[in-house]
């Protein structure tokens, strides 16, 4: 009878979650991009065109390749600047796509090549992201409800919702990070083989390195700290590292064909050089801010991580709770999480300025969302759910209507006209809502002039 009330129990879980799935898959067939927009995806899809259609790295002849400023120059030819793996798994997809669907980047049709790439690759890790994230709330003290409730914060309530419709490495980086931490828990509450949860680790970890460097390099090394503290054998430690390996190796071994060097060209640009652009950027890319003001628009700020996910203060309000009492289970991880929050966050104020160009929000910190949400589970244990629960809903809300707003526009949101200041900033949340106040208003517009003209 227990084991028949557990099943059921079982069961009913998975269909709930089963319906979050479906919930997040429906809103990334409606919402997913149909044309590559903006020069991060072009570079990507330049890439991946001329491999499936000109078995070459070369992008010369995409017309993408000609649009996208993401590109660098290397013996007279372009060369897109994104590492590489990511395309790659592109390449396998669009193969599909071109040579059994007659499908390419170029067709008039919302659903050429390009949306159904990103639905596959992008959308699929966001689902597959979702699922390995609920699993992992089972070592967690609360409900079968509110593991629910977290799964669906993650899906519709951060930048997973607007970017997952797009073409990007950042959500499918952030995926992989997050599977990596899966294994590691796995291994931390003894659940499967030591060996096989050590290497599984490595490999996603190293899979999310090699498509988002900073991201991926910066929590590579998180993992590694994590578990010397945990195994405390370097036996053990080497089953991670051997998992690391192949991802690496292989973005050594394109990096050395391609340009002649170990590393990627944003790290060793001594064989390459940088098309004119970069020499005389345009726009947002011109902005030459003050690091403090930077550092305070990319968290706070027009830009701030804290002001479009607003749910995320509580995450971060758990995170330093948990490392004040350091005999919580989890110190070590939230603590090694923060550092790699610190370090990722250091990086791009030193080495960015931009907020990495027009795009919503501040992307870099997307994969970094799954980690946060984790730790916000410790607000629905007993003692602090009651007390925690509206602002929680409240926050939630928040957050979702701002990720929602990314909807309207991911990579090229207008500049906001400042009230009474009469100058344009860049503000994208009120660059998208004006956006969406004027296709509101012109499609009021349009609804009178038909009226009249059938009346």
């Amino acid at each position: 009878m227990k084991l028949k009330n557990n099943i059921k129990k079982f069961k009913s879980e998975y269909d709930q979650v089963a319906k979050i799935l479906f919930l997040m898959l429906v809103i990334l067939v409606i919402f997913t991009r149909p044309f590559p927009h903006n020069a991060n995806d072009q570079s990507r899809i330049a890439t991946i065109e001329s491999l499936v259609e000109r078995n070459t790295w070369v992008i010369d002849e995409s017309h993408f390749g000609q649009l996208t400023v993401d590109k660098v120059i290397y013996q007279g030819n372009l060369y897109s600047s994104k590492p590489a793996v990511l395309t790659i798994m592109g390449t396998g997809v669009y193969t599909v796509l071109h040579d059994f669907f007659n499908l390419d980047f170029h067709s008039a049709t919302k659903r050429n090549a390009y949306y159904w790439l990103t639905l596959f690759i992008i959308g699929g890790s966001t689902l597959i992201l979702l699922w390995y994230f609920f699993l992992s709330t089972r070592w967690l003290e609360i409900k079968p409800i509110h593991r629910l409730y977290l799964t669906l914060i993650l899906g519709l309530g951060t930048f997973y919702l607007p970017y997952s419709t797009t073409f990007n490495n950042h959500t499918i980086a952030g995926a992989l990070l997050f599977i990596g931490f899966y294994y590691y828990l796995k291994q931390k509450h003894n659940e499967g083989k030591k060996s096989l949860n050590l290497f599984l680790s490595g490999l996603f970890v190293s899979w999310a390195a090699v498509i988002d460097i900073p991201l991926g390099g910066i929590f590579l090394l998180v993992f590694f700290v994590m578990y010397l503290h945990q195994t405390r054998k370097i036996k053990d430690i080497l089953f991670y590292v051997v998992g690391s390996t192949p991802f690496l190796l292989s973005q050594i071994i394109i990096n050395y064909k391609l340009f002649k060097s170990f590393f990627h060209l944003h790290i060793d640009s001594r064989t390459i050089e940088f098309v004119d652009y970069w020499a005389n950027p345009r726009g947002i890319d011109t902005l030459h801010q003050n690091k403090f003001e930077y550092l305070f628009h990319i968290l706070l700020g027009t830009h701030g991580l804290l002001l479009y996910t607003p749910i995320l203060i509580l995450s971060f309000i758990v995170v330093f709770k948990i490392i004040l009492y350091k005999k919580h289970k989890y110190w070590h991880e939230a603590l090694l999480v923060l550092i790699g929050f610190i370090i990722l966050t250091t990086f791009y104020v030193v080495k960015t300025g931009n907020f990495g160009g027009t795009s919503y929000g501040f992307r870099y910190y997307i994969g970094l969302a799954p980690f946060l949400i984790f730790f916000l589970a410790f607000l629905f244990e007993p003692p602090y759910w009651n007390q925690y629960k509206r602002i929680i809903l409240y926050l939630f809300i928040v957050s979702f209507i701002f990720s929602a707003v990314g909807v309207i526009e991911v990579y090229n949101c207008p500049p906001y006209k400042a009230i009474g200041v009469g100058e344009y900033v860049f503000f994208p949340l009120l660059g998208n809502l004006s956006l969406f106040y004027e296709l509101i208003k012109f499609q009021f517009i349009k609804l009178i002039l038909l009226s009249y003209y059938y009346l």
